[in-house]
């Protein structure tokens, strides 16, 4: 897989998680996605900049284009700030919150 391109997108406040969806709309679209597909992706993106600026205490969006012959594909990286999880193995069980 080959990687046509990437960009970085800071994610500090709500004005960047209005930018983040712009510039995977943006990206979706210049890519041939559909407007269905294009809206999934808008909307994982709102949730996951929102969550990253809310409880995340900020962090960035990493784009990245993907080529392969005749497939395309965008990769979507949320790194925040946060603590993190401290026990993972708990949070995966039902029931936990």
């Amino acid at each position: 897989m080959l990687m046509a391109k990437a960009h970085t997108v800071p994610l500090r406040d709500s004005n960047d998680v209005v930018q983040a969806r712009q510039v995977v709309r943006q990206w979706a679209a210049e890519m041939g996605f559909s407007l269905v597909d294009q809206t999934k992706l808008v909307t994982a993106a709102s949730k996951l900049a929102r969550n990253t600026v809310t409880y995340g205490q900020g962090g960035d969006l990493q784009l990245e284009a993907l080529r392969d012959n005749s497939r395309t594909g965008l990769r979507l990286i949320f790194e925040d700030n946060g603590p993190g999880i401290p026990d993972i193995d708990l949070a995966l069980k039902d029931g936990y919150s």
